[in-house]
């Protein structure tokens, strides 16, 4: 969260995973939590004399642009994330796979809910084509939970069946020369 914003939409899905399995850590992890808060909160008073520093303020998001700024995420040729690693659309093109793995362990949840919340974010900002860079460079904080998603994708299927084999080569192969 000190180096970006967004990141802060992970705390509520860890801290609910960990409820679920362990109910004392998830408290301790939310009192360390707020304690780092309360002091990141102190301190910006103290520097700016406001609760957080204008690049953390939720009044930047406006959502002028959002269904632009989800397409440009997603599929645009500079910052489409989608674009720039099409092995990503493995777990959208065998959803009824991975969807019945996810119906099963519901706790994993937290896989589907934080990029996509995370997308939803980075999409209600002005700036959302990120700056003069190239690449989904805005869309970086949730490559953990969408490589899990890819691994359980392809466990879930018949790895060594020919098409699913030829798809996952030929969209990697593809992922390799873009980038």
């Amino acid at each position: 969260y000190l180096c970006r914003p967004t990141m802060i939409l992970l705390s509520p899905f860890l801290i609910g995973y960990l409820f679920l399995f362990n109910k004392k850590t998830a408290i301790y992890i939310s009192v360390l939590l707020s304690a780092c808060l309360i002091a990141f909160v102190s301190f910006s008073f103290h520097e700016f004399g406001q609760p957080l520093p204008d690049y953390y303020l939720p009044q930047r998001l406006s959502g002028e642009h959002f269904f632009d700024a989800i397409y440009g995420n997603l599929l645009s040729p500079s910052r489409g994330i989608l674009v720039f690693s099409p092995f990503l659309l493995m777990p959208l093109i065998y959803f009824g796979k991975v969807y019945s793995f996810f119906k099963n362990e519901k706790p994993l949840l937290i896989l589907l809910c934080w990029p996509i919340l995370h997308l939803i974010l980075i999409s209600q900002y002005p700036h959302w084509w990120a700056g003069w860079s190239y690449g989904p460079r805005l869309m970086t904080d949730v490559l953990p939970a969408i490589f899990i998603l890819i691994i359980i994708t392809i466990l879930k299927l018949d790895f060594f069946k020919p098409t699913t084999l030829t798809l996952l080569v030929v969209l990697s192969s593809f992922s390799i020369y873009i980038n």
